[in-house]
């Protein structure tokens, strides 16, 4: 029969094979150093500037409870040596940087971010009204059993927005039976996605570092059925309800999840659920019998209705229900 997924809508890629992409390399994201008032037209960032210049977009998420302080700036000039950006436009909002101190020898920190969203290399969707049938997607898929069909390779530092297609619930980046072969999908840019931003299905082996997923309508990342793959130091923020949520799932709000892996289990590191109209995790926590994958370091904050939530399901490769489970240092 035809798979559905891997019929093209028209603006979209299809990757069976091998595929290296790669943009002029760029600090993703950071936290910010400092607090920015409403009014300020200077933020300051923790890690080193590289790459951001004047009239690049920045996105800050918000500082608050309310996810949709998060605002879009552009760059007027940079200070390297100071890790300071200076906008062409006010705040609205304040966003946060506070560190205090939970015993004398530990600090509790907690930033909002600061979003590079700009690249050199760019996959753009063509739209009009904004929803519907125009957009894009970038399907990632192994085909039949033919090795010269699996798929393989890196996409890196590349800018891809407008993409998604709401009306076919269609991803912007889909990784679909990949398992024979290692992919990397790192400090990329994934913004304005009209549904989900990236979605697995039957895939593992695939890791997910440094990028960035800013204003997605459903979950940002949907992991599916899709178990031992990684995701470390990735910033998500702007989730939202697609107008298909209402019809599918009712009232219930629970449904949307920034990091969705209810039904898999992977390894999560040093991501950051920046706001959503729901909740930011509804993972898996890793069992305490499997060495291989864990969480740690993660954090979560401005989400409506909860940062974390965890669901147990028997394992994926052994069918056992797991009697413990591990979760280290999630901030909320």
């Amino acid at each position: 029969g035809i798979d559905e997924d891997l019929v093209l809508e028209s603006g979209s890629m299809l990757v069976c094979g091998a595929i290296n992409l790669a943009g002029k390399d760029e600090t993703p994201w950071s936290d910010l150093s400092q607090v920015s008032e409403p009014g300020s037209t200077t933020i300051k960032i923790t890690e080193d500037i590289n790459g951001w210049s004047p009239g690049s977009r920045v996105a800050v998420t918000s500082g608050s409870y309310i996810a949709n302080e998060a605002e879009l700036i552009k760059v007027g000039a940079v200070n390297v040596a100071n890790r300071e950006v200076d906008t062409t436009s006010a705040l609205e909002h304040q966003h946060i940087a506070v560190t205090a101190d939970v015993t004398d020898e530990k600090k509790f920190t907690l930033a909002a971010q600061a979003a590079q969203l700009s690249r050199s290399l760019v996959i753009e969707g063509v739209t009009t009204t904004g929803h519907g049938n125009e957009g894009c997607a970038i399907i990632i898929s192994e085909y039949g059993f033919d090795s010269a069909f699996a798929a393989r390779g890196s996409i890196a530092n590349t800018e891809i927005r407008n993409c998604g297609f709401t009306d076919l619930d269609q991803a912007a980046v889909l990784f679909k039976n990949v398992r024979r072969n290692a992919f990397s999908f790192s400090k990329n840019s994934v913004h304005t996605s009209f549904d989900t931003a990236l979605r697995f299905q039957g895939t593992s082996n695939v890791e997910v570092v440094s990028s960035v997923f800013y204003v997605s309508y459903g979950s940002t990342i949907e992991m599916g059925d899709s178990s031992f793959n990684t995701l470390r130091n990735n910033l998500a923020f702007g989730t939202q309800f697609n107008k298909g949520f209402a019809e599918e799932r009712g009232s219930d709000p629970y449904a949307l999840c920034t990091f969705d892996s209810r039904f898999a289990i992977n390894t999560w590191i040093g991501n950051v659920a920046g706001g959503s109209e729901s909740e930011g995790f509804c993972v898996q926590p890793p069992p305490c019998f499997d060495p291989d994958v864990s969480m740690s370091g993660n954090q979560a904050h401005s989400n409506v209705i909860g940062w974390f939530s965890a669901h147990v399901t028997p394992h994926p490769k052994t069918g056992e229900m797991p009697s413990c489970v591990r979760l280290q240092g999630l901030t909320a």
